[in-house]
């Protein structure tokens, strides 16, 4: 990675804004509070006597279930884009894997209740799919603040441009690669602050 390339990543956006994230929550939290919703109707339906009204709760709860798959979806794309490992996202799909999984154990023994186990399956199988992807198949990114280049000191400078030429002969090597790695997110780390990628590796 030259100077040039530093520079240019430096200019790069880390990533989405606080009122980027402020927003997402505002609108998603509905949907994510609505695929909840599908434990509860299944749990009041269990602990119903009446075979008419537990079906119909039954059959209420698919929307919740088709909207906890939407959710999973949505993150596995989201995290297809860039591999990077949110916090946010490891909420999101351990949360509803979990709910959908317990959802699944109720309800499966309920007579007429077929398309919402098959639901809830869905949503766990693809909830645990997505989950192993982003706890262990995400891009191995540099944790905490970044150091810009302007700020640097000549002999900060030259440092980070040792990094970037160690890093570089390492991707020739293919022992990392931009698909895995942030390379740039590595090279603007705070100097004397590498040794802190052994507890990002051991997550």
């Amino acid at each position: 990675m030259t100077d040039e390339e530093i520079r240019e990543a430096e200019n790069t956006p880390a990533g989405p804004s606080r009122l980027a994230v402020v927003f997402a929550l505002l609108f998603g939290s509905p949907f994510y509070l609505g695929a909840l919703a599908g434990l509860v109707l299944v749990i009041i339906a269990v602990s119903v006597e009446d075979a008419a009204t537990r079906d119909e709760l039954i059959a209420w709860a698919h929307l919740p279930g088709v909207i906890a798959l939407i959710l999973i979806i949505a993150q596995g794309i989201i995290w297809f884009e860039g591999r990077d490992r949110s916090t946010l996202s490891v909420v999101i799909i351990g949360s509803l894997t979990a709910v959908y999984l317990v959802a699944y154990l109720l309800v499966r023994p309920l007579p007429g209740a077929s398309w919402t186990a098959l639901i809830s399956l869905g949503a766990v199988v693809l909830g645990a799919v997505v989950l192993f992807l982003v706890l262990f198949r995400s891009k191995l990114s540099a944790p905490g603040p970044r150091v810009k280049l302007a700020t640097c000191s000549p002999e900060q400078k030259v440092q980070m441009g040792r990094r970037a030429v160690l890093l570089e002969e390492l991707k020739k090597r293919e022992l990392i690669t931009d698909r895995n790695t942030d390379i740039a997110g590595l090279v603007e780390m705070p100097l004397g602050s590498w040794h802190r990628m052994d507890e990002r590796l051991r997550r």
